[in-house]
């Protein structure tokens, strides 16, 4: 890991190199220089001028800048001349070659010069670079160089992504350069709190930057929406100030009225360039800050370790769970998911393939299995205690999963890590255990066992199971995504995560199989959805007001079609012990019409009889006939 500066002129030696040199002290790495030779474009006076003139030519700026900083007679120095790296290149593309000497090298940060020179289409070097860098950059302009210790530095910050790269890197130089760090925000002046929003904000920018807190970080909030006048009077007498990429526009109106101080224009980095070249485009995911990895790794091990605490809580909720599926309530299971720790030792358990912490996985290890153990002991026993003669609706519900419910396992539980590693968004974890349950599934296995209901039983284990996997590995996946990562493992450990990792896929296509039959098998037999949408209630209180009014007639459903591929807007079905006049239907239609306010509503009323064959078929028969008689339609012709 390095701070490279790219120099493609001599000009920005004597702004690049003492800066860079800066940063590369702060950071405590190494600088690399890399020096591009414009000559490049003409092989031939290439070929004639000799590469090593156009090196010494490029080499005496640098050297000189170098020099300037690394002097054994000056008492506070950036970097010892061995760790410095001077090297030359002669490409037709300096852009490509300094990225892929960035992808090679690891590198940390960019320095380039926003009057850097390019080639052609390439000659906007700072901007293309600004843009496509993987790591971070930072674009210098304006000044006139570096003073040999830079005393001030100023970042402005305007909520910005970028505000976090730049403070942290000039909370080191205040370590390590004892440089004075001023942060700057604006509020708007809604009143006195708006300034305390502003502290808080800067103090909370300093933690996620990783900057501890010391004498020489000071603060300023400036209560305007446009805060150019108020920096400008206190950038007069800065050495740099640094500004997000975002405020390109800014810099260049400070630029035009200040001369002292150098403006760097810096872009975050992606936060996990060591797990992939793809995952560098997920810039948006926050890495966590130090504290934050030490309380979650004791947040997870202690509420993962199998002690008192836990064996008594998962014990009520498992009691609470069953109770409330045999009862068939769902708010009392409810209850119990918000009440069972099983889901913590499960995100241990991805935080430690994570890190390739055997030590950590153990202890998850240990309290998963007592806990399966304990819910299906307490289940069970209470379904043997307490008789009954079916299985309720709740227990049914869990006892054929389907793909839909590894997706949502999936989704709560990288919901879950994710709130489990940023303080601020820990009450979300109340919704997470509703979202995802574990006990009542493995509750429903105890009771299914209990009722000999073995085909249910196996549904509400591979429900079970399917959360189970699903949450350990989107755990895991969620934590390296932010910067959780393997480092000083021993080699079997690695080989444990991997194993571990391999099995655990393997699982999960083994259940994609029969939970997308499951669900396929669900939409077939129509369960997700309804027969009919209910009607308002005044379109239902309406019908029943006609209905009512006639002896021995009874609504048997009304609703609203659920296909959309028929004309019919209202089914009503109707039975009745005799014949009715149509003008009943009729009056039913109207009704309805009027209070939909649709008068063009196509409203079908239909009617059965409820006659059985014992004589009352045949004088309902009689009936009918003699309203045909008499001309008088009913309304089961």
């Amino acid at each position: 890991m390095s701070v490279i500066a790219l120099i493609t002129q001599r000009s920005d030696a004597t702004l690049v190199v003492p800066w860079a040199a800066s940063f590369a002290k702060a950071r405590e790495t190494t600088l690399t220089l890399l020096c591009w030779s414009s000559s490049a474009s003409d092989p031939e006076s290439l070929e004639q001028s000799g590469e090593d003139q156009i090196d010494i030519e490029l080499q005496e700026a640098v050297t000189e800048a170098i020099e300037q900083f690394t002097d054994g007679d000056i008492p506070w120095k950036y970097l010892a001349e061995d760790q410095i790296t001077i090297q030359f290149f002669s490409e037709f593309d300096p852009i490509e070659t300094t990225l892929e000497r960035i992808r090679t090298d690891g590198t940390e940060l960019l320095v380039v010069n926003d009057n850097a020179q390019g080639l052609g289409e390439n000659s906007d070097v700072a901007r293309q670079l600004m843009r496509q860098s993987p790591c971070a950059a930072i674009v210098l302009k304006g000044g006139s160089g570096c003073s040999r210790k830079p005393d001030h530095v100023v970042v402005a910050t305007t909520d910005s992504p970028h505000d976090r790269t730049a403070v942290a890197l000039a909370g080191r130089m205040t370590t390590f350069c004892q440089s004075e760090l001023y942060l700057t925000i604006s509020e708007e002046d809604t009143g006195e709190e708006a300034a305390e929003v502003g502290e808080r904000e800067l103090h909370q920018l300093l933690h996620d930057a990783r900057v501890p807190q010391n004498d020489h970080i000071h603060t300023t909030v400036f209560l305007t929406e446009d805060p150019f006048q108020e920096i400008v009077d206190q950038v007069n007498e800065t050495d740099l100030i640094l500004l997000g990429s975002n405020q390109a526009e800014l810099a260049e109106q400070l630029e035009s009225v200040t001369s002292h101080p150098v403006i760097g224009l810096i872009k975050r980095a992606p936060p996990l360039a060591t797990i992939g070249h793809w995952t560098r485009r997920l810039t948006w995911i926050p890495s966590l800050h130090p504290a934050e990895y030490a309380d979650l790794i004791q947040t997870l091990r202690r509420g993962s370790k199998w002690a008192p605490d836990f064996i008594i809580m998962l014990g009520l909720a498992a009691a609470i769970a069953t109770l409330g599926l045999m009862q068939d309530s769902p708010a009392t299971v409810i209850g119990s998911m918000l009440l069972a720790p099983l889901m913590t030792p499960m995100i241990g358990m991805g935080l430690a393939i994570a890190q390739a912490n055997f030590r950590l996985a153990r202890i998850c290890f240990k309290s998963i299995s007592g806990g399966f153990l304990l819910v299906l002991g307490v289940s069970y026993l209470l379904g043997l205690s307490i008789s009954g003669e079916e299985l309720t609706a709740e227990v049914l519900a869990r006892g054929n999963p389907n793909i839909l419910d590894l997706g949502i396992a999936f989704a709560s539980a990288a919901a879950a890590a994710y709130a489990m590693a940023r303080p601020s968004l820990m009450g979300a974890l109340a919704g997470v255990a509703i979202a995802v349950a574990l006990v009542p599934p493995l509750c429903c296995v105890g009771i299914a066992l209990a009722y000999q209901e073995y085909l249910m039983a196996m549904g509400s284990s591979m429900l079970f199971a399917t959360n189970l996997v699903a949450i350990i590995l989107a755990a895991a996946g969620t934590f390296r995504l932010m910067g959780v990562a393997t480092v000083k493992a021993a080699p079997e450990h690695i080989r444990w995560v991997n194993t571990t990792i391999a099995g655990l896929a393997i699982v999960v296509l083994g259940l994609t199989i029969p939970l997308e039959f499951a669900l396929q098998q669900t939409i077939d037999e129509g369960r997700t959805q309804p027969n009919a949408f209910q009607v308002t209630k005044s379109v239902a209180n309406a019908v029943f007001e006609i209905v009512d009014q006639q002896e021995g007639l009874e609504v048997l459903m009304m609703g609203r079609p659920v296909r959309t591929d028929t004309e019919i807007d209202y089914v009503v079905y109707l039975v009745s012990n005799h014949p009715l006049p149509i003008s009943i239907r009729e009056e039913i239609i109207e009704t309805i019409r009027v209070e939909v306010e649709n008068p063009e509503a196509v409203v079908v009323v239909q009617c059965m009889l409820n006659a059985w064959d014992d004589g009352e078929v045949d004088d309902i028969r009689k009936e009918i006939e003699e309203a045909e008689a008499e001309e008088e339609p009913s309304i089961f012709d």
